[in-house]
């Protein structure tokens, strides 16, 4: 499998196997009753505490989405 995660801003685009699968935007987490822009930050690649096995990491900077997986 392929995956591409393309992010700019508050926006992130998650591309599988080249068919876009989810979008999401205006991301951000609330801390003491504010939204807190998720616009910077570390990466993290798995969360539910299971093993992932990677061959390949490629991290480009973007300044746009790709035209075409939105």
């Amino acid at each position: 499998n392929t995956i591409d995660l393309y992010c700019v801003g508050r926006t992130s685009v998650h591309v599988v196997n080249g068919k876009t699968v989810m979008v999401n935007n205006n991301t951000g987490t609330v801390e003491d009753g504010k939204i807190i822009p998720l616009s910077s930050g570390k990466i993290q690649l798995q969360s539910e505490g299971s093993e992932l096995f990677v061959k390949t990491i490629q991290i480009k900077p973007i300044k746009e989405i790709p035209a075409g997986v939105l």
